[in-house]
C-alpha cells in the first residue's frame, strides 16, 4: 500500500517495476486531505488499522537492525 501510494506521488512506473525513494516518505505528511488535520500518512494508518493491523507492528520486526548494522 505504501509503495503504491509513494510510487503514484513520484510520478509512475518504469516498466513493470514500482518503488519509491526513501526521501519521498516525507511527502506522506505533506500530502493533505480534504479533512481537517488529515494527511496521507493518517489515511494510510487508518486503512492499515482496518485491513491489516499486523503491519503496524513492523517496527518490532526491525528492532535488531541497529545492532546488525554495526
Amino acid at each position: 500500500m505504501l509503495v503504491c501510494a509513494l510510487s503514484r506521488i513520484q510520478g509512475g512506473r518504469a516498466g513493470n517495476a514500482i518503488g519509491f525513494k526513501i526521501n519521498s516518505l516525507t511527502k506522506l505528511v505533506d500530502t493533505k486531505a480534504n479533512k481537517p488535520r488529515m494527511n496521507l500518512m493518517h489515511f494510510l494508518v487508518e486503512v492499515a488499522e482496518e485491513k491489516r493491523s499486523s503491519v503496524l507492528s513492523f517496527s518490532e520486526d526491525m528492532k535488531h537492525l541497529t545492532d546488525a548494522s554495526k
